[in-house]
């Protein structure tokens, strides 16, 4: 059977890249399970690069026949109930599979799966550093701009070096622009930083990798009534929350 998995609003447009970089495990979960399913990606030109490695036909549009739609969002009952989490995935394929009168369930995980990407080459990452995610969020999640608090960040903590996502204020011997880096890149610099402070984009679900499921992780200004993924982050409403987190992290 032919299966098209994409991850896209109802009304066809491309869904952010946090919910598409954590479809990652469960189309390998499909591409594994249902051996007589050749799956099609559905991602757009920006995207395709964080399934290459699936060596998984792509497209940008969307052909006829079956399909799955792995957006978070697709059955709101479902976001309600499973939250932004793998079992999420797993409940809105089993229904989606059914509505199209197709024989294939998944049965519920009991653990999250967590990414695993491709090394990639990177230079080596000082000891005590934190990587920072302080680009625009897509959506609403976050309601507290990371740049903010950077200059106060380097000055408070001279003892962490804080790798940044995207351009950011300021220049100082402890701060490092990361943002010519891809997802792929910065997730696997997450694996090798001591802790992560993100906005719940993007960047902080590309971390979601086993190096980094216990890693310390927080997330400024957490705005969605949900559980995001294994829900293993602290939630940080102002600097002084953040300054806690930083000031807990082992040395």
């Amino acid at each position: 059977m032919d299966l098209t998995i994409s991850n896209h609003f109802p009304d066809g447009s491309a869904s952010h890249v946090g919910d598409a970089v954590l479809s990652r495990p469960v189309i390998i979960k499909i591409r594994d399970t249902f051996r007589d399913v050749r799956i099609t990606l559905r991602f757009s030109t920006t995207l395709q690069y964080l399934f290459a490695d699936l060596s998984l036909p792509m497209v940008e549009y969307n052909p006829s026949g079956s399909s799955y739609n792995a957006w978070f969002g697709w059955f709101p009952d479902i976001l309600k109930q499973q939250h932004m989490t793998f079992n999420n995935h797993i409940c809105s394929f089993n229904r989606q599979m059914e509505q199209q009168a197709l024989p294939y369930r998944l049965p519920f995980a009991e653990q999250h799966p967590m990414l695993k990407f491709p090394d990639v080459a990177f230079p080596t990452v000082v000891p005590h550093s934190v990587l920072v995610e302080n680009g625009p969020c897509s959506s609403q999640q976050c309601y507290i701009d990371m740049n903010s608090i950077i200059p106060r960040l380097i000055n408070d903590f001279k003892d962490l070096t804080f790798y940044t996502s995207s351009l950011s204020p300021g220049a100082a011997a402890n701060l490092c622009n990361c943002g010519h880096l891809d997802l792929i890149s910065l997730s696997r610099l997450g694996d090798r930083c001591l802790a992560l402070l993100t906005r719940g984009s993007g960047v902080n679900a590309a971390c979601y990798t086993e190096v980094n499921r216990h890693k310390p992780r927080a997330v400024l200004g957490w705005n969605y009534p949900f559980k995001l993924w294994d829900d293993s982050f602290v939630k940080c409403r102002s600097y002084e929350e953040v300054y806690a987190f930083l000031k807990g992290l082992p040395r």
